[in-house]
């Protein structure tokens, strides 16, 4: 049985000043879809309504990658899902785009 994932997220901006950080478990075992995953963290963060967001995970080579579809997503997930250590989570960063509104 898949275990939770526990996802910790930054909210920064592209100029990579942090905004606030908050850890959570995803609260859905399967592989989420980016639509799901950003409309999540839409409901934790109030003041993202209607901004423009990039999302980028930390992976196994310590690099920020950017993610858009739900295979990019995958990739990530099984990254932390298959790993050995039971304390590995989910680095997401949230990048708020300065004056673009939409996705």
């Amino acid at each position: 049985m898949p275990r939770p994932i526990v996802v910790k997220c930054h909210l920064t901006t592209h100029k990579d000043e942090g905004i606030e950080i908050r850890r959570f478990h995803y609260p859905f075992l399967n592989i989420p879809s980016v639509a799901v995953l950003k409309d999540y963290v839409r409901t934790l963060y109030t003041q993202l309504k209607g901004e423009k967001l990039e999302f980028l995970y930390l992976d196994d080579d310590n690099e920020r990658v950017v993610f858009s579809t739900d295979d990019e997503l995958e990739l990530a997930w099984l990254e932390v899902t298959e790993s050995e250590d039971p304390k590995q989570q989910l680095q997401l960063y949230v990048c708020v785009s300065s004056g673009q509104h939409g996705q």
